[in-house]
């Protein structure tokens, strides 16, 4: 926001990491700013769990067949550590509850490609805003929490 207005940033975009957020603006004015505040952590370092009870992550998808069909859907989670040990979490349970569902038994495969709506299902379930045909509203953002969804496996 200062960047914005004082005429602009230096040294990148406003906005996401490169903007002026520190003292020199870009990316090394930015560690600079949170090196000061402590909320710079090296590789392995994290922040501590009662700072993410705020935090969360959503992707939103859009896409358009060449036809001109059209797709939404939405994802809301908690913070990006909580929602890397969900993933973790439910792949493992896919591959160990789920494996004779699986299309593919082996080679080097991502969890989506491999798992495919088995693993789907199991990430859908554990508790985080999914949604098909539309983007969440801005009142269905933020954390969640690790309830189930509901959804039968």
């Amino acid at each position: 926001i200062e960047a914005a207005k004082s005429g602009g940033a230096k040294g990148g975009g406003g906005g996401g990491g490169g903007g002026a957020a520190g003292g020199g603006g870009g990316v090394a004015g930015e560690k600079e700013m949170l090196e000061a505040q402590g909320k710079y952590y090296k590789q392995g370092e994290g922040p501590p769990l009662e700072e993410l009870g705020d935090a969360w992550t959503a992707t939103m998808m859009w896409a358009q067949t060449t036809s001109g069909r059209e797709i939404r859907c939405a994802y809301c989670g908690n913070d990006g550590y909580s929602e890397t040990a969900r993933c973790a979490v439910e792949w493992a349970m896919t591959v160990r509850f789920d494996y004779d569902k699986l299309p593919h038994k082996g080679g080097v495969l991502n969890a989506a490609v491999s798992g495919q709506m088995q693993y789907a299902r199991r990430l859908i379930a554990s508790g985080p805003r999914y949604i098909m045909g539309r983007w969440l509203e801005v009142s269905e953002l933020g954390p969640v929490g690790f309830e189930t969804a509901g959804m039968q496996l």
